[in-house]
């Protein structure tokens, strides 16, 4: 198979898996067997709007960050059991496992910082966001 017919078919693989949860299944492994695929891969990604978590070596929707009531803790994002928190340091962290209703509560509360160190910090794996990967909002 030539150059471009290999092309043609990482095309097909690419288009072949519609939704986020089939491109980070199917794709993403592949992305490590060739630069060519991989730069496609990226491509096909940012054009759908999906962005990389190099912290969990996937590709995620889109987060809306949240501003919050605290002096610490200023944003915070929710997707798919992963909060997102942005503190005054201008540092973004993940935190994986995090059930929604903590990031409601977060949102809602008058004092976010406390409820955060009680219910989340150290309670939960996390991980520092790169500052190409973090959430926009």
């Amino acid at each position: 198979m030539n150059e471009q017919e290999q092309i043609e078919v990482w095309q097909r693989q690419i288009a072949a898996n519609v939704t986020l949860e089939d491109f980070n299944k199917f794709v993403v492994p592949a992305m490590r067997s060739d630069e060519t695929f991989k730069r496609m891969a990226a491509e096909e990604a940012k054009r759908r709007g999906y962005r990389a978590d190099k912290t969990l070596g996937i590709y995620v929707e889109p987060v809306k960050m949240v501003t919050t009531k605290g002096r610490n803790l200023l944003k915070v994002g929710w997707s798919k059991d992963i909060l997102y928190a942005e503190f005054s340091s201008g540092d973004t962290y993940s935190y994986l496992g995090v059930p929604q209703e903590e990031f409601f509560k977060l949102t809602r509360s008058p004092f976010p910082d406390k409820l955060f160190a009680t219910n989340v910090r150290n309670k939960f794996p996390s991980a520092r966001c790169p500052t190409q990967s973090r959430p926009s909002g």
